[in-house]
């Protein structure tokens, strides 16, 4: 208070006692001294014309000074709401997903637009997406004019069909290929949606798998409406330990599944998508650890859009979206392993069933 009582006297000593000055024409180097130190420029109009003008903008510098730079709550603020905005993209800024704190994920909302944007993607068929091979090509351009209906699951049989593309230039992880496939799957949507978020049978369609468990729920039940949204949604730890390395790989991952609803355009089916949790922190504490670390490995993106096939209660029409980033994988052989990977899963879960 006794700080803001001896300025606002200040600012009244100046008004009086330069004012004649001023107005004389011979305080143009004394105005722009008050104006440099009171926060004042000619760019917001600092040629003063009466006292009381010159009082009001020299108490206007000394308000702003006193303010100061916006608070560190509030810069906080600022950038939790640009992370959480990033975190619910399908392609993530490399500077963001370098700044993620490992929460970004712990909301309704950010949730949701995860869901929706990877839905969205899995619904893209446009040309960013290039078929693996000529029998791929070929299967396209029998099925371009079909829906994902009886006929379009009979069409397709027992083909696996698959894509690959890259993100753009800014998004995290777009040198690595984002993989897409489609393929009938001989389960029904629901019974396949619970197998994928069930952490115990994991290893029954991923056999490097040395188990997954579930480190926090947010909501059970992939049919459940309640305080965390539709559906379940929880943060998983995967350890896989892939062929010819005694490494073991570390996924921590968040996952939600829920039905689809009318506003998705299909309400007959089910939604599964995936992110790895980043955390700087836990990325300095493996670091710190050295050779004796796993190797951490991030799911970018992971999608799973199950729909159902008329007249075919225990099939589905499953659509994938992966994309993974693991240093152990060589970014030159990341789209043929992706690619195998992806009629591997395929393959692996029509096994179930048998």
């Amino acid at each position: 208070m006794r700080q803001t009582v001896i300025l606002s006297g200040v600012v009244s000593f100046i008004a009086v006692n330069f004012f004649p000055v001023l107005i004389e024409g011979r305080g143009n180097v004394l105005e722009a001294s008050i104006g440099r130190r009171f926060g004042l420029s000619e760019k917001f109009g600092c040629k003063t014309k009466t006292r009381d003008e010159l009082t009001s903008r020299i108490q206007a510098g000394l308000d702003s000074a006193l303010q100061g730079s916006p608070s560190e709550e509030s810069v906080a603020s600022v950038n939790k709401s640009r992370l959480q905005s990033a975190a619910g993209k399908t392609c993530v800024p490399s500077e963001d997903w370098a700044d993620f704190e490992g929460d970004e994920l712990h909301s309704v909302e950010v949730v949701s637009a995860l869901a929706k944007s990877g839905l969205d993607m899995a619904n893209d068929f446009g040309r960013g997406w290039k078929p693996v091979n000529k029998d791929v090509e070929g299967a396209l351009k029998r099925l371009t004019s079909l829906t994902p209906s009886k006929k379009f699951g009979e069409e397709l049989g027992e083909d696996i069909l698959v894509w690959y593309s890259n993100l753009d230039d800014n998004c995290y992880g777009h040198e690595l290929p984002v993989i897409k496939s489609r393929a009938i799957i001989p389960l029904s949507p629901e019974n396949f949606a619970n197998i994928l978020m069930d952490s115990s049978k994991v290893r029954l369609y991923n056999k490097i798998s040395q188990g997954r468990t579930d480190t926090r729920v947010f909501q059970r039940g992939i049919d459940t409406v309640g305080n965390f949204g539709n559906g379940e949604t929880k943060i998983v730890r995967n350890i896989t330990k892939p062929p010819l390395t005694k490494k073991l790989m570390e996924f921590v991952t968040l996952m939600h599944a829920r039905r689809l609803s009318k506003e998705d355009g299909d309400d007959d089916g089910y939604l599964v998508v995936s992110r790895a949790i980043n955390s700087k922190l836990q990325r300095d504490a493996l670091q710190s650890k050295g050779d004796s670390a796993n190797i951490r490995s991030e799911i970018l993106l992971g999608v799973n859009v199950i729909r159902s096939i008329p007249g075919e209660p225990n099939k589905s029409d499953l659509v994938c979206v992966t994309h993974v980033n693991s240093p152990i994988v060589p970014k030159l052989l990341a789209k043929k392993l992706g690619v195998k990977g992806a009629f591997d899963f395929i393959d692996d879960i029509r096994a179930l069933s048998k």
